[in-house]
């Protein structure tokens, strides 16, 4: 299943070729290739009955627009707590995320020049949201002056949005 930087999902039949090769859809990929191609869309891929949920999980990052009038903006998190708003945010980049990775292996990632949608979006900054999702667990953490806080108020927020959506109700 890879799920498009918009949401959208696409499912194919994968087939394993060897060890470094994989046929999905009807292409055949070097695995290095087909991993390279969905970060530069910004697009994430999950096995639909995955085996090893707790071995690789998703990444998201949601920054907030350089036009918004935000007062807790490139902000500590002791400032920003209690203003949170998740709508002050958008959806800025999605990735995959092995169990080996670390919070500050992603700021690593997303602040150096080569980094994954440079022309999308900005370096990770403080103030920034990042939710894994792991095992089917989400959390969300907020990119502190130095590392990161856990901030449930984020995703408490983003759940209420979605069943809002669902009834079809007005926010």
């Amino acid at each position: 299943v890879i799920t498009r930087f918009d949401g959208e999902k696409m499912v194919f039949p994968c087939k394993y070729i060897d060890d470094c090769h994989v046929c999905i859809g009807n292409s055949a990929y070097h695995i290095c290739e087909f991993a390279e191609m969905q970060e530069r869309n910004g697009n994430t891929y999950v096995p639909s009955a995955p085996k090893i949920s707790d071995e690789i999980g998703t990444y998201e990052i949601y920054q907030i627009p350089a036009t918004a009038d935000v007062d807790y903006y490139f902000r500590p998190y002791a400032e920003a707590k209690g203003k949170l708003q998740n709508a002050d945010y958008q959806r800025s980049y999605a990735g995959m995320y092995a169990r080996g990775n670390s919070l500050e292996d992603l700021w690593a990632k997303h602040n150096r020049d080569s980094r994954p949608f440079a022309h999308r979006m900005r370096s990770m900054s403080v103030s920034d949201i990042v939710v894994l999702t792991q095992g089917g667990k989400k959390t969300a953490y907020y990119a502190d002056t130095i590392g990161f806080k856990k901030a449930p108020e984020f995703l408490a927020q983003q759940r209420a949005q979605k069943k809002h959506k669902e009834r079809g109700e007005a926010r």
